[in-house]
């Protein structure tokens, strides 16, 4: 290894735009912090299971935790299995992945021929384990479990065990050269892993990300599951699985029957199975506009900056009122960051009222719809919120601000002003909030800001055409 030292060069490219990819004092940094330190001395093959539920961010910490692991000289591999299972075969797909890995980290023939010429073996070998039936294995599971358990010969679970076994066994069997085609792969595989190391580090690991799995078709998860177990259990390498524990027990059930043990099954596969701690919203959403990488543009918008702490604040509360996931916050957040580079920096941007907007579009379509044909007003947003408990405390607080004030900073009609008025007091009358109408028009008027042609703008229009230029980052959960 040591004619690699010259040869060898971090893969920069997955590094965050920050040094530390991780806010200070994050939950998530403490994690990942121990974590590294856990693979950092695993020398043998190793699968860790991090569970969390759908859109808790379990993407997110991958993505901060990687950028973390290059820092230490840990090469990391991401491969999304729900990207992928439109294939027939995770192994072709997972090796695919690798070589793009490895090509990213500019571990290429001109730099390091060492690991050009391990990937080469670990490529012919691999060409002898490709299955010819990708869903062999499933077709021969349910067949035996219907004549085994449909004959009473064996309890339902018993005989699915069974058949696991078995058909575990026949698929490793008959690959065209048989066990010492494995062999032989796994001796491949083993030296690329030793060949991609860094030489000042030998005895640190590559980390092989595997992530949505089970959003997978549950065929497609089973066999990659049963691909790591018997063809990449190879010291060097450990494995990390973002999962979702209880519905990937739900995809093994699917295949192998409602009777089978999923829980049971999948503890063969994971060594240490560990939580993913879950960040408060206001933390990850401050993370999330840092790692999109909009907050310095934010900052220097013209003379109209944007308050990345009003953003943060209205989507955590809001989050908070109608329980959004974290995977639904950070694709509001990147709804919001696509509006503010899309917007004209020469005009203020209504922080509040675009992320209240963006909220109510993904938590409340049908009322969404209504304010854009002009069927729905302020107060009906209000009294929205204001149904669910969280958002009660939410109008009280002064929620109700983000409409007044981005309703009239950019100069409407004393009518305009007057009937919004009207509706604002309504609003707060309706969860029971004493406002005084003196105050609330002194603050209106004080707030005014005519566009560049001196002529007032519908504000509240101009956000909803906006936020329909982004319709691409809806959330999808």
């Amino acid at each position: 290894m040591a004619e690699l030292t010259a040869l060898y060069r971090r893969p920069e490219a997955l590094l965050n735009d920050d040094a530390d990819p991780f806010p200070k004092g994050d939950q998530h940094q403490f994690f990942a912090e121990n974590l590294t330190r856990l693979v950092s001395a695993i020398e043998q093959p190793f699968v860790i299971a991090l569970n969390g539920r759908w859109g808790t961010g379990k993407t997110t910490f991958i993505e901060r935790w990687r950028s973390l692991l290059v820092l230490e000289s840990i090469v990391p591999v991401t491969f999304n299995a729900w990207d992928t299972d439109f294939g027939d075969d995770p192994l072709i797909a997972m090796l695919g992945t690798l070589h793009l890995a490895l090509q990213g980290a500019a571990l290429s023939e001109a730099e390091n021929p060492a690991v050009d010429i391990a990937w080469a073996a670990v490529r012919e070998a691999s060409s002898k384990l490709i299955r010819r039936n990708a869903v062999a294995m499933s077709k021969l599971a349910v067949q035996a479990i219907a004549v085994a358990a449909g004959a009473g010969a064996l309890p339902l679970t018993t005989a699915v065990e069974s058949v696991v076994e078995d058909a575990a066994k026949d698929r490793i069997a008959n690959f065209e050269e048989g066990r010492r085609s494995l062999a032989n792969f796994r001796i491949a595989l083993g030296n690329l892993v030793e060949a991609v190391r860094d030489p000042e580090h030998p005895e640190r690991p590559l980390v092989f990300f595997i992530d949505e799995l089970d959003r997978c078709r549950p065929s497609y998860a089973i066999q990659l599951l049963e691909d790591l177990k018997h063809c990449f259990n190879v010291p060097g390498i450990v494995f990390v699985l973002a999962i979702d524990r209880e519905q990937l027990a739900h995809a093994v059930r699917a295949v192998y029957g409602a009777g089978f043990d999923g829980d049971q099954y999948l503890r063969r596969f994971f060594d240490v199975e560990l939580q993913v701690p879950t960040l408060t919203r206001d933390a990850f959403l401050t993370s999330v506009f840092a790692r999109i990488g909009v907050v310095e543009f934010m900052r220097k918008r013209g003379n109209n900056p944007v308050h990345v702490d009003l953003l943060v604040e209205t989507l955590a509360e809001l989050s908070n009122v109608f329980d959004l996931s974290l995977r639904t916050q950070e694709q509001i957040a990147a709804q919001i960051a696509a509006i503010v580079r899309m917007l004209d920096p020469r005009f203020y941007f209504p922080e509040q009222l675009v992320a209240t907007l963006a909220v109510v579009r993904v938590a409340a379509g049908g009322l969404y719809a209504k304010l854009r044909t002009g069927h729905a007003e302020i107060l009906d947003v209000v009294k929205h919120v204001a149904e669910y408990p969280a958002g009660v405390t939410w109008v009280k607080n002064g929620g109700i601000n983000n409409f007044v004030v981005p309703l009239f900073y950019q100069g409407a009609s004393p009518e305009e002003r007057a009937r919004v008025a009207r509706q604002v007091e309504q609003g707060t009358r309706f969860v029971d909030i004493p406002l005084a109408q003196n105050e609330l028009v002194a603050v209106i008027n004080g707030l005014r800001m005519p566009d560049l042609h001196g002529q007032p703008r519908n504000l509240l229009k101009h956000c909803l055409n906006v936020l329909d230029m982004t319709a691409r980052y809806q959330a999808d959960g």
